[in-house]
């Protein structure tokens, strides 16, 4: 039996075209894989903008309930900071599993978690999935969204790098009470952003509740002119290796932290190895996704699978991540009931999306870069 399509990965990407799909009643024609338990939900921030929630309310006829899902959502008004409110109502500050919970709304049940694809090959009529489990999948297209380090696109193309930023860049999340909170909440509860002497600075909440309130930060700065000296530029770490925090990131927190005013000080002379916060080495990559084109394979990649834009760039890659579901489901659920054959649909979904894929990749890489060339306050 042939599945109509493979939704590889329910982040954004893959929950947006899944929404749409069953909107029109027609999430039957899917299976929708992911490799995570469902309680590994990622739970941080991020940014949307207007034009990225617009283009799926459009695609739905419908305005979905967005500040359900922003940090705050659930911190009773009584605890709010009344300077905190977020300066600029066009674009949200929202939790991801809160997001993801949205989206998935009606058909949560539908994703099959823990489900890891091992393999893909393409032929004339279709394609096989043959999953880790042994478990093999016939479908007539695959829609991949499964993220940076895409299992699909590295099946299909190889060649396509990341281009790896000369930024360093690490980031840190802290479990904390909202009354540790609130020298944070001075002038937005969404995110703050510190460019000062060639240095980096960020926080944002992930989640702001009187029980669970965390933060996330993040300390960034061009590598050092000698950057086999520099030790905290590591490019070629790999994933096992995110979480081997060097010491001298403390050492550099901390110096930087005595140029700094409140509530920059207290949050980098706060940056401990015995402080709790599980800290990562990000490494900011970007992705031309003009490179290749793969709807000849009766496949698409969304989102990060197709164009990584750089972390912490305010139009980021969740907004276009958003877009892309939003479209392809739209196109796909044309085509279901009309009858249309689906590979069409993804020839003409990539032509139309390579020219905004090619400029936010343009842009996304610049703002990176730009993220520690500034001396701003924003």
């Amino acid at each position: 039996m042939t599945t109509p399509i493979v939704v590889c990965g329910s982040g954004i990407a893959g929950a947006a075209l899944v929404r749409v799909l069953h909107h029109h009643g027609l999430a039957k024609h899917c299976r929708i894989l992911e490799r995570a338990k469902y309680e590994d939900r990622q739970g941080h921030s991020l940014t949307l903008h207007d034009w990225a929630m617009d283009s799926l309310d459009s695609a739905l006829g419908e305005k979905l309930d967005w500040k359900s899902a922003t940090v705050d959502a659930l911190l009773s008004p009584a605890l709010r900071n009344p300077s905190s409110a977020p300066p600029d109502q066009s674009k949200l500050r929202l939790n991801r599993a809160r997001l993801q919970d949205l989206l998935q709304a009606g058909w949560k049940d539908k994703v099959e978690h823990e489900k890891i694809v091992k393999t893909i090959e393409t032929d004339a009529d279709g394609v096989s999935v043959l999953l880790e489990s042994g478990e093999k999948i016939r479908a007539s297209v695959v829609i991949a969204c499964d993220g940076v380090h895409s299992i699909v696109r590295r099946a299909f193309l190889p060649n396509l790098k990341h281009e790896i930023l000369d930024v360093v860049m690490y980031s840190g999340q802290r479990l904390m009470s909202i009354e540790e909170a609130k020298p944070y909440m001075t002038s937005s509860t969404t995110s703050q952003t510190l460019r000062q002497n060639g240095r980096y600075a960020w926080y944002s909440f992930n989640n702001l509740e009187e029980g669970d309130t965390r933060l996330q930060w993040a300390y960034g700065r061009r590598p050092q002119n000698s950057k086999e000296d520099d030790p905290l530029w590591k490019p070629e770490r790999t994933l096992e290796d995110a979480q081997k925090i060097p010491d001298a990131l403390y050492t550099e927190t901390d110096a930087f932290s005595k140029e700094t005013s409140e509530p920059w000080h207290q949050l980098l002379q706060s940056i401990k190895p015995d402080k709790g916060d599980r800290i990562y080495n990000w490494l900011m990559r970007s992705m031309d996704p003009t490179q290749s084109k793969v709807h000849e394979d009766r496949v698409a990649l969304l989102g990060d699978a197709r164009h990584s834009i750089p972390l912490l760039v305010s139009e980021g890659g969740a907004c276009h991540a958003l877009v892309d579901g939003a479209k392809l489901g739209e196109a796909l659920a044309n085509a279901l009931n009309k009858g249309d054959p689906l590979v069409d649909v993804l020839s003409s979904f990539e032509s139309n999306s390579t020219q905004r894929w090619s400029d936010a990749h343009r842009t996304g890489r610049e703002a990176g870069m730009a993220l520690v060339d500034t001396d701003s306050k924003l």
